[in-house]
């Protein structure tokens, strides 16, 4: 009887885990793009006030192997109030680097434009307990994370391994994680939420020829549709701004996260996105509130507290 159960149990783990995780998940080489915002909040930095969209441009061949060419169009609505209106925006693109999928070993490698040699961009063959070297990336600081647990998360049809590792600038508790085939939580380019204190990179969506894949199905809005970055700025009003502390979101769009950011780049709050009202942190100063609609896009705004 006791043989029975174990062999029963040993069938239903394996059906389980079969229903969740087939097997790594390349990195695509072709038809995906990326949106990533990257904005300064600290008083102590220039202001920065930038989206990025990455996308595929065709392959090449750096003898031995065959890349694939990726595009980088940039917006920069930065002013000295933070981000500007879109239609002042400065927009530029370029050859971002080549990329070369090692899908064997799990590993995505990235050759900057005159450079010779390759450069690890992504490792997905970690497990809990191993150590991410961040200067190993790209635009990340030479220390150490550690990974601190492995999940599966189902995203374009498949289930993906999502590595969460340790964010020594977030706050107590709070992880950035990697995701199979799609990246990092922290933007495309992978710079580390403790890339420059002060900084604050993300990943806003990430999509291919078939729609959405991160954070879900709904349509990845490319940085391309400058109209449509008016449209959400319009749809969302916080005030007031100054404040005593008490601050009222007033918005019709189905938002997803509504997040608080002090001077230092750190996440001070995370408020339901439920609320359309809710008191700051109690120290006076410069926050940045972040907040994400169901469609992808994301609103920024820099608020003084008094």
């Amino acid at each position: 009887m006791k043989k029975t159960l174990l062999i029963l149990s040993f069938l239903i783990c394996s059906f389980s885990f079969s229903q969740t995780y087939n097997g790594y998940v390349p990195f695509p080489t072709k038809d995906a793009y990326w949106l990533e915002h990257s904005e300064n909040v600290s008083q102590h930095l220039p202001d920065k006030c930038i989206d990025y969209e990455y996308r595929f441009a065709g392959d090449t061949v750096i003898s031995p192997f065959q890349y694939s060419v990726i595009e980088r169009t940039e917006i920069d609505q930065t002013t000295p109030n933070g981000c500007g209106p879109p239609w002042n925006a400065q927009i530029s693109i370029s050859t971002f680097g080549y990329l070369r999928n090692d899908s064997a070993n799990k590993k995505v490698w990235l050759r900057f434009p005159n450079s010779n040699q390759d450069t690890l961009f992504y490792d997905f063959d970690f497990n809990i307990g191993d150590t991410i070297r961040n200067g190993d990336f790209y635009m990340s600081p030479p220390f150490n994370q550690v990974v601190d647990s492995v999940d599966t998360v189902y995203l374009g049809g498949h289930y993906r391994r999502k590595l969460y590792y340790s964010n020594p600038c977030g706050s107590p508790g709070e992880y950035d994680f990697i995701i199979e085939g799609v990246g990092a939580k922290t933007g495309f380019s992978f710079n580390s939420s403790c890339g420059l204190a002060g900084t604050i990179n993300s990943l806003i969506c990430m999509g291919d020829s078939l729609g959405g894949i991160y954070p879900d199905s709904t349509t990845c809005n490319l940085i391309t549709s400058i109209s449509k970055k008016t449209k959400v700025k319009s749809e969302i009003q916080l005030s007031p701004n100054p404040t005593n502390g008490i601050l009222k979101l007033q918005t019709q769009a189905q938002v997803q996260s509504i997040e608080v950011y002090n001077l230092q780049g750190q996440k001070v709050q995370e408020i339901s996105p439920k609320e359309r009202r809710w008191e700051l942190p109690e120290q006076s100063g410069l926050y940045l509130i972040r907040i994400q609609d169901k469609k992808g896009n994301v609103y920024t705004e820099k608020i003084i507290k008094n």
